[in-house]
């Protein structure tokens, strides 16, 4: 049987894959839009059924009103205009071009402003 510590680790592991711990601080969105975009990034498809599971939990106690999901997309939709593209029935996706785009400029973001690239370093304790 797993320990509580592999368990743990198994878990960041499944987030990291889905693209839940991605951060874009340079962007201005919220942490919200940010698991979004990382979902849309690493997946061929995101509907609303499984960004609510991935975001909020299978059956949250409390769970945020379903719609939660489309005000994310809008606002990204907002700061990212034509990126992020429907398949009516089925979800929402970035094309391969458009990830590789938001992929170079995210990069180069990062890499002009030394700030960004310390907060994103490890702290050592």
């Amino acid at each position: 049987m797993p320990t509580e510590q592999e368990l743990l680790d198994r878990i960041k592991e499944l987030e990291t894959l889905l693209g839940l711990t991605e951060k874009f601080p340079e962007w201005d969105i919220t942490p919200g839009e940010s698991q979004i975009l990382g979902m849309l990034l690493r997946r061929t498809i995101v509907n609303r059924e499984t960004a609510m599971a991935a975001i909020y939990g299978a059956k949250p106690k409390d769970p945020p009103y379903d719609k939660i999901i489309d005000v994310h997309i809008s606002r990204l939709r907002r700061k990212f205009p034509g990126v992020i593209q429907t398949i009516w029935g089925k979800g929402w996706f970035i094309a391969i071009e458009d990830r590789h785009k938001l992929s170079f400029i995210y990069t180069a973001t990062k890499s002009r402003n030394p700030d960004l690239r310390k907060s994103h370093k490890k702290k050592r304790t």
